[in-house]
């Protein structure tokens, strides 16, 4: 039997208990925190001698009004592609992220909604290259790793670390994005979309 918000409880949809905005909020949340982190470390440690924390903390909070911004810059296009499918935001992203799993809505009007989005996430797939991202990131990822071994040699320690941090980040950035795409073709299946080849 279906749910009271029009989806279903199959094995392809999502049940009434994601339909709330608390996950949405906690992901929010914890964006918030690692912008602030970022910011803080970025300014007290990079460039310093030692930490700095004034420095910290302004650099924090530029990062986190930086993500504020850009978060309601995105929560305004969504809202104005959630109207096309006369839905609501929080609706329309809790689609897209039921896409980026590699699932399909059962609710006919949010399996329209869930196509457009499969079909820009397709596009915006086809611009990264999944060998030229390897060596790319790659290639980053091996000078950020020199670059750490320098400075430890120097004995700037919080340097050398936190490009032994930037290197693990860009290695994991190639695994994440062929996640992605093997989840996206799932999700196309289960929409009953042909891939392009």
């Amino acid at each position: 039997m279906a749910e009271a918000g029009g989806a279903g409880r199959g094995g392809t949809g999502y049940s009434r208990s994601d339909t709330g905005h608390r996950p949405l909020v906690g992901k929010a949340l914890a964006v918030l925190a690692a912008a602030a982190a970022a910011g803080f470390a970025a300014g007290a440690v990079i460039g310093e001698e030692k930490v700095n924390a004034s420095a910290g903390l302004y650099s924090a909070a530029a990062f986190v009004l930086l993500f504020l911004a850009a978060m309601a810059g995105v929560w305004w296009w969504n809202r104005r592609r959630a109207a096309r499918f006369g839905m609501s935001a929080g609706r329309y992203l809790r689609v897209g992220r039921l896409v980026q799993r590699g699932k399909a809505p059962d609710d006919p009007a949010e399996r329209e909604a869930a196509v457009d989005i499969a079909v820009r996430m397709r596009r915006s797939a086809a611009f990264h290259h999944p060998r030229l991202m390897w060596w790319l990131m790659g290639g980053v990822a091996l000078l950020m790793s020199l670059s750490a071994v320098l400075h430890f040699v120097d004995g700037v320690y919080p340097r050398g670390w936190g490009n032994l941090l930037l290197a693990g980040m860009f290695m994991v950035s190639p695994l994440r994005m062929e996640r992605g795409r093997r989840r996206l073709a799932a999700a196309e299946r289960a929409l009953g979309i042909t891939a392009p080849a």
